[in-house]
């Protein structure tokens, strides 16, 4: 029995036609249908062999077309060749293009790209989780960036903020008398340091110590030591030749801002 053939042409993968396709097909008799599909269509030619190989077939052309002219090709040769045809994506965004008035990228593969985006996201995001306070020193040298400072820096909050931004983070505590143990010479132009103001960061440390229940005679937040460990971090990125970041009284967003500028990187990594 001769089937029911079905051509899908997309300037992409052609993964969503033939999902919805498939869908269709799934409430009949699948026998019937054969499914041939053209992806990365981005050609004229391409478009009109495809109308002259589904005439001899006498198949329909289902199809997802980003771009308008590759629409409006596809369906001149349809109609002229007298084959049937179903346009999945231009009635919708001429839909949404009229409702809430704008115009579509008209960018083939879109989708892809978010969803490469998006899972770039999630690594960064992983990497960053996993790289917090210093962890899995080993594998820092993957870091797009790395944050070193003492605590109450904001190291973790500013590490999270960017690798929202798909940049794969890792922040390293400094404390005073305890090497880094680390070759930041394999670390060109990733590694900042974050610098504050000693009396700022005493009151900081003082109302962590307070909601943690702890006494705030704690050496932690006392003002002389305080004082001693910024200075010590600060000789360290003097000697190391680390760009640095004062953190004192700025928010996350101005600081990550600073800290792409300084690295020479743009503020999302596509």
């Amino acid at each position: 029995m001769k089937k029911d053939e079905i051509f899908i042409v997309s300037d992409a993968t052609g993964e969503t036609a033939e999902k919805l396709v498939l869908s269709v097909i799934a409430q009949f008799d699948k026998s019937h249908f054969e499914i041939k599909k053209f992806s990365k269509v981005s050609q004229p030619e391409e478009i009109k062999d495809i109308v002259k190989k589904a005439l001899h077939k006498e198949a329909v052309i289902v199809y997802t077309l980003a771009q308008k002219w590759m629409r409006e090709l596809i369906v001149r040769e349809c109609e002229h060749s007298k084959i049937n045809y179903i346009d999945l994506l231009g009635p919708v965004m001429s839909k949404f293009a009229q409702y809430f008035s704008i115009k579509p990228v008209e960018l083939p593969g879109a989708q892809h790209k978010i969803d490469e985006y998006y899972f770039k996201k999630i690594d960064a995001i992983e990497f960053t989780v996993k790289h917090d306070d210093g962890n899995n020193i080993d594998t820092v040298y993957e870091a797009d960036i790395v944050i070193i400072g003492v605590s109450r820096t904001s190291k973790t909050p500013l590490s999270i903020y960017l690798s929202h931004e798909n940049w794969k983070v890792a922040n390293i505590p400094f404390i005073q008398d305890l090497a880094i143990d680390i070759d930041l010479s394999k670390l060109q132009n990733k590694v900042v340091g974050l610098t504050i103001d000693p009396v700022y960061l005493t009151d900081i440390r003082k109302v962590r110590l307070k909601h943690m229940g702890k006494d705030l005679n704690n050496r932690y937040a006392d003002l002389k030591y305080v004082y001693e460990e910024i200075n010590a971090s600060i000789d360290f990125f003097r000697k190391k030749k680390i760009p640095t970041v004062d953190v004192t009284k700025k928010s996350i967003e101005e600081t990550a801002g600073e800290i792409l500028k300084i690295l020479n990187k743009t503020k999302v990594r596509y």
